[in-house]
C-alpha cells in the first residue's frame, strides 16, 4: 500500500506517516456543543495534564526549555479530528482527549476564550492555523470542512510532488509561520524535510507579547545563589520585587 506523509508544524516538528488516506466518507462535523458535555474547561485541564507529561519526557534533554503545550495539543487535535481506530485510541490516551467528534467544539471555544482575554494594554496575542494540502488529492471533504469550521484553518493547495514546487512551497509555509510569529520563528521547515509523497502539512502559530503588570526595576537586581538541585548551585542575578500579590491555593 502506498504511503503518504502528513506533516505537522508548530515550532516543534512532528512527522506522521500514514498508510493510505482513504476511509469511509463519513462526515466528522460536530455540533456547537459536544454531546458528552466536554467543555473548553475540560480541554484546558487535559492540555495541562499533557503539558506536565511532555515536560517530564523532555526536561532532562535541555538546560533551558521553552515550549507551547497548547500549540502542540492544537495541531494534534486537528490530526485527531480525522483519526480512527487504534490511532485515535492512542492519541486520546496521550493527549487526554475525549472520543473522536466530541473535541472540536471545545477547541474552538477555548481558542475564542483565550483570544478574548487579550485585554491588557500593551499585550498582543494571536493564534493561527492552516492546512497545506496536495492539490488534486482526494481528501475526505468532511474532514477538511471540519478543520475549517472548528479550527479556523484556511485550506491552501499546493504541489509537493516536484522538487522545484516543493522547495517553493516549503518557503511559502515558512513565510506564513514567520509572519504569524512576528519573525520570531524562521525557517521552521528545513530543506529536505518535505518529500515527494507529502500530502498535507498542518500548522499552528502562536504569538504572545506582554508587559509585566509591575515592571521590575533593573536597579533592584543583584546576584544570589540559585539552587539547581540538592547538590548543585550557581550564582546568578535575581530580580527583586516587594508586593502583595494574589495567589491560588487548594487542598492539595
Amino acid at each position: 500500500m502506498q504511503k503518504y506523509h502528513f506533516v505537522l508544524y508548530l515550532g516543534i516538528c512532528l512527522i506522521l506517516s500514514l498508510s493510505g488516506c482513504k476511509s469511509q466518507k463519513k462526515s466528522t462535523e460536530g455540533s456547537s456543543v459536544s454531546a458528552s458535555g466536554f467543555s473548553s474547561k475540560n480541554l484546558a485541564e487535559a492540555s495541562n495534564h499533557f503539558a506536565i507529561d511532555l515536560f517530564r519526557q523532555i526536561q532532562a534533554k535541555s538546560d533551558n526549555l521553552v515550549y507551547s503545550p497548547y500549540s502542540i495539543s492544537t495541531v494534534l487535535a486537528m490530526t485527531y479530528s480525522g483519526a480512527k481506530g487504534e490511532t485515535a485510541e492512542q492519541m486520546s490516551g496521550v493527549l487526554y482527549f475525549p472520543a473522536a467528534g466530541q473535541l472540536d467544539p471545545a477547541e474552538k471555544d477555548l481558542k475564542n476564550r483565550i483570544l478574548s482575554s487579550d485585554t491588557l494594554s500593551g499585550t498582543e496575542l494571536s493564534l493561527a492555523n492552516a492546512i497545506w494540502a496536495q492539490e488534486n488529492f482526494d481528501f475526505l471533504a468532511g474532514y477538511i470542512k471540519n478543520i475549517q469550521r472548528w479550527y479556523d484553518a484556511p485550506l491552501k493547495k499546493m504541489d509537493f510532488t516536484e522538487d522545484a514546487t516543493r522547495e517553493k512551497n516549503r518557503k511559502r509555509i515558512n513565510l506564513w509561520v514567520e509572519e504569524n510569529t512576528r519573525q520570531k520563528i524562521r525557517e521552521l521547515i528545513m530543506p529536505g524535510v518535505l518529500q515527494a509523497n507529502t500530502r498535507m502539512v498542518l500548522t499552528n502559530a502562536i504569538y504572545f507579547n506582554g508587559q509585566w503588570m509591575w515592571p521590575f526595576d533593573k536597579h533592584l537586581t543583584s546576584p544570589l545563589i540559585f539552587h539547581m538541585s540538592s547538590k548543585e548551585s550557581i550564582r546568578t542575578d535575581f530580580m527583586h520585587l516587594t508586593k502583595t500579590l494574589a495567589y491560588y491555593e487548594d487542598k492539595e
